[in-house]
């Protein structure tokens, strides 16, 4: 099961939205999107 850049582009989509919803705490707490992201980049999929 391979993931393109759609599915890259749409993480990072959610990954901001969360990100801005919780500006206002120092450490939110990570999301599911967040979990499957940092997973990815474990992985190696994805290279920042």
């Amino acid at each position: 099961m391979g993931l393109g850049g759609a599915s890259a582009s749409a993480i990072a989509r959610v990954l901001h939205n969360h990100n801005a919803m919780d500006s206002s705490r120092s450490r939110p707490p990570p999301c599911a999107a967040e979990v499957v992201w940092e997973a990815l980049k474990k992985a190696g999929r994805f290279q920042e």
